[in-house]
């Protein structure tokens, strides 16, 4: 999706609560699986090692590394399936790995798959996209890891996979079809909205002017804060409990009606304004005792200019089960398990266009580790 189409609000980009709206929605997505089908045939059936069914008998893998300079732009990431995992690090600096699986009926088919994927950059002055565009998500998967600045506005926009992020403590936006949602950092502004997965947000402090949207419509929605937060509270389940596991709080008011209910509670001396919300699922609230990381990741080396260069290795020479994803381009991967997630796959639509804007050559940057750092176990 490119830039434009953000006059529609974030909220609205996969909003189905309107009939109308749904009803064609519905006629579009199955207009174009029948066209899918017919274009393309069926693809044989496979069943994995764990026994789970998937599309295509042969799989085959790449990986892609791309590193830019952000500046004070807003990073945004867009994609269909695959697991997205994101680290604070240097000021001004981005550096994503991308780790392609594509599956086909043969090993032609399935390199023909990772050919097709597309992974498209577009940029202005205020900000910069990484847009994956796949020919088939249903036999494409594209997991994502790296580092951004830990002050970067980041913006996430994906079907379906689970995100992880830790330390990003600029504005951040996630908004997912299908998978779970894990944050830790000191966000001021936090949005971060699923249909179907858990949401759980960790912060180091809370206080007067951050803000925190948490959402599911299917899962349990989960606030973790120290000592030293101060918040405003207000969560509510149409189909759940509240949690508080022995969590203090200060004004506490719970209402009841059948199934569904409504809580909201002063954290602290009050202050922040989070809003929790759940259509099935408990809300859930826990107190740790994490503390924000003293050092960030390795600076990269900005000196050169290409960013879409592919580590390349003959795949006839690697064994798919040893073959490390960071050192290997197109691989044999006939023996690998993993299956893109089952997922609404409803075309996005953008046309990005080129600009310019500036880069490095993924291949001669010192890549930063993108160590994310999930919560650890917290008392109740």
């Amino acid at each position: 999706m490119s830039e434009r189409t953000s006059e529609r609000s974030f909220e609205e980009r996969f909003d189905h609560s309107n009939p109308g709206r749904t009803s064609l929605s519905v006629l579009v997505i199955a207009l174009v699986v029948a066209v899918v089908t017919a274009g393309c045939g069926r693809s044989h059936v496979a069943e994995l090692s764990d026994g789970v069914l998937t599309l295509g008998e042969f799989q085959e893998a790449k990986t892609e590394r791309r590193a830019m300079v952000l500046g004070d732009r807003r990073l945004t990431i867009e994609g269909e399936n695959g697991s997205l995992s994101l680290a604070g690090g240097q000021p001004g600096q981005v550096a994503l790995t991308f780790n392609v699986q594509a599956r086909g009926d043969s090993r032609d088919d399935a390199r023909e798959q990772l050919d097709d994927l597309m992974i498209e950059e577009v940029g202005d002055e205020t900000s910069y996209t990484f847009d994956i565009r796949p020919d088939r998500s249903d036999l494409t998967n594209v997991d994502v890891t790296g580092t951004v600045p830990s002050d970067a506005e980041v913006r996430l926009i994906l079907r379906g996979g689970n995100v992880t992020l830790s330390n990003l403590n600029g504005v951040v936006n996630v908004l997912l079809e299908n998978g779970s949602i894990s944050y830790l950092g000191g966000s001021g502004s936090l949005t971060l909205s699923t249909r179907n997965g858990n949401v759980a947000a960790d912060f180091y402090d809370l206080g007067v002017g951050d803000v925190a949207a948490l959402s599911t419509t299917n899962g349990s929605v989960t606030l973790g804060v120290t000592d030293r937060s101060n918040a405003n509270v207000n969560a509510s389940t149409s189909s759940g409990d509240v949690r508080v596991n022995g969590f203090e709080f200060g004004d506490p008011r719970l209402a009841r009606r059948g199934a569904s209910a409504r809580f909201s509670a002063e954290i602290g001396a009050g202050g922040a304004a989070v809003n929790m919300k759940t259509q099935n699922g408990d809300l859930i609230f826990r107190r740790h005792s994490l503390v924000p990381p003293s050092t960030v990741a390795a600076p990269i080396d900005t000196t050169a200019a290409d960013t879409t260069a592919a580590d390349t290795v003959d795949s006839n020479t690697i064994d798919a089960d040893a073959a490390s994803p960071e050192s290997t381009d197109t691989v044999d991967t006939d023996s690998m398990d993993t299956a893109p997630p089952n997922v609404d796959t409803d075309t996005m639509n953008t046309t990005p266009t080129d600009n310019g804007d500036e880069s490095v050559d993924a291949d001669s940057a010192t890549m930063p580790a993108a160590a994310t750092s999930t919560p650890p176990d917290v008392a109740g």
